[in-house]
């Protein structure tokens, strides 16, 4: 993924921001080879690495938000092949533009679907710790009669 983001940003900055005709044609070219290769095996091994992670999270964690960024995630992924592919074809600096807004939105959609996992198993977990402590707190109850306080001290 970070081969990924590198070579957009380094397309992005130099295609878009730096005027070509004050870098030597042949760097250009180096760059435009070096970006397209340093991008092409992250993004063809992403949809696999997105899919692993999908089998691999525990069922507990799986809801319909978790399976809806990871579709989006997967639709961005292809989105951002075709436009690399189109730059294979015929090289653009606007497919570059888009390819690198993409990829970072592909990046703020892929935290997000992990804080969204996170959030629900936490959120399962410390209903799980609270029934526990009402349990415990009952039969404390029960054998001594009275409630434990608990100042924080």
């Amino acid at each position: 993924a970070s081969f990924l983001f590198t070579s957009g940003a380094v397309s992005f900055y130099y295609f878009r921001f730096r005027p070509e005709e004050m870098l030597d044609k042949e760097y250009l070219e180096f760059l435009k080879k070096f970006s397209i290769k340093s991008a092409i095996i992250p993004i063809i091994s992403m949809p696999a690495v997105v899919l692993i992670n999908l089998l691999l999270t525990p069922g507990g964690v799986l809801s319909s938000t978790f399976f809806l960024f990871t579709v989006i995630i997967l639709f961005i992924l292809f989105v951002i092949v075709h436009l690399y592919y189109a730059l294979l074809k015929k090289w653009s600096s606007t497919n570059i533009a888009y390819a690198f807004y993409l990829i970072i939105v592909l990046f703020v959609i892929s935290i997000i679907n992990d804080q969204t996992a996170f959030s629900y198993s936490a959120q399962k977990h410390t209903a799980l710790l609270a029934s526990k402590y009402e349990k415990a707190v009952a039969v404390e109850k029960e054998r001594t009669g009275k409630v434990a306080v608990l100042s924080g001290k």
